[in-house]
C-alpha cells in the first residue's frame, strides 16, 4: 500500500519533510477552515445581539480560531517549496 501524499523531492531527487498536498484532502481542510470562520463570525455576531444564540454551539469562537490558524499553517507548509526558501517570501 503507498502512502497518500510521497514525499516532495527537490531538483537533485533529495526528499525532505513536505508533502503533496492532494487537491481533494485540500479542499476538505478548506471547508473545515470555513466551517471554524464561521463559529467565529456567528459567536460576534451573537455578542453583537444580530443573531440568536445557537444551541450547542455557543462560545466555541476561542476553539474555532485555533483550529482556523493550525490548519492554515499546515497548508502553508504544505504547499511552500523548500528549494525557494524563506527569503522568496520576505
Amino acid at each position: 500500500m503507498q502512502p497518500a501524499h510521497p514525499p516532495v523531492s527537490n531538483a537533485s531527487g533529495a526528499t525532505h519533510g513536505a508533502v503533496a498536498l492532494c487537491p481533494g484532502f485540500s479542499v476538505y481542510l478548506d471547508l473545515v477552515r470555513f466551517g471554524a470562520a464561521l463559529l467565529v463570525f456567528l459567536e460576534h455576531a451573537r455578542l453583537s445581539g444580530l443573531v440568536a444564540s445557537v444551541p450547542g454551539m455557543d462560545h466555541l469562537a476561542g476553539e474555532a480560531v485555533a483550529i482556523f490558524f493550525v490548519l492554515s499553517g499546515y497548508i502553508i507548509a504544505s504547499t511552500t517549496s523548500a528549494e525557494r526558501g524563506w527569503r522568496a517570501f520576505a
